[in-house]
């Protein structure tokens, strides 16, 4: 279970990391201050780069790296954000699907429980794409992303963990800025750009601790896996080296008794 203390601790107390935030927080800004084709178009670019710094992220923490926030290389956020297309598009694809006839076809009478199953179904549709992520991020390997037995054996853990981890990465957000939210809405009201870059610093300080806790979902499923993998790839290869060796000194002892 990914730990909100700890993806805090690891993510926002690094040097820089506040204005990390205050920087990634522009381009969400503008989302949310452009209208129509305009702001499909830089919801696009921006999500790109968002998948970007997500992967590079969570990968820095896989490697513990001492930085794990992305720096300025921009070329590194491209270059993830292109494995990330790769790895997640056919599961992205299904998962909209999946939302699309949901909410096209199946309706419940009852309000709260209609809401409640719509809830239910996005967070699960999400997943898909989202154990792709789990899974490049450990060797930037986007195929490995396609292994049937990896992919199956990780999407229910990461449904759980991730849909966990949101609704309380949320709602801390929400206690520990919602008075501020209160006073500008009292105050300024939501229509100026002051408030929507607020609102942009918190979705980017939601953004920096979801990207953690990818990492740590990560770890929590595939990490146990690999290891016994690795112990049983290593262990095959001394037998083999033994049976060689007993092979070598058969065939000695054959010729010497020849």
């Amino acid at each position: 279970m990914a730990s909100l203390v700890e993806a805090f601790d690891s993510t926002m107390k690094e040097a820089l990391a506040g204005f990390k935030v205050f920087l990634w927080a522009v381009p969400i800004t503008l989302i949310l201050t452009s209208e129509g084709v305009a702001q499909i178009f830089i919801g696009a670019i921006v999500g790109f780069f968002i998948l970007g710094f997500i992967v590079t992220l969570a990968n820095n923490v896989i490697a513990k790296a001492q930085m794990i926030l992305p720096g300025i290389n921009i070329f590194v956020i491209i270059k993830n954000a292109i494995l990330g297309l790769v790895a997640m598009l056919p599961h992205a694809i299904i998962a909209g699907l999946i939302i699309w006839a949901y909410f096209s076809y199946v309706t419940i009478p009852s309000e709260v429980w209609d809401v409640t199953f719509k809830i239910l179904v996005c967070l699960f549709a999400l997943s898909l794409p989202l154990t792709s992520i789990c899974i490049l991020i450990r060797r930037l390997n986007p195929f490995e992303a396609y292994n049937i037995k990896k992919y199956f054996s990780g999407v229910c853990e990461v449904f759980l963990s991730y849909s966990t981890f949101s609704l309380r990465a949320l709602l801390g957000i929400s206690v520990l800025f919602g008075f501020l939210w209160y006073l500008f809405v009292l105050f300024i009201g939501f229509e100026n750009y002051f408030w929507k870059y607020v609102v942009a610093i918190n979705l980017t300080i939601f953004l920096f601790l979801f990207s953690n806790a990818v990492a740590q979902i990560s770890d929590d499923i595939y990490t146990f896996p690999e290891k016994e993998a690795a112990k049983k790839k290593d262990q095959a290869a001394v037998e083999k080296l033994i049976a060689e060796e007993n092979t070598l000194q058969d065939a000695n002892k054959g010729n010497e008794g020849k």
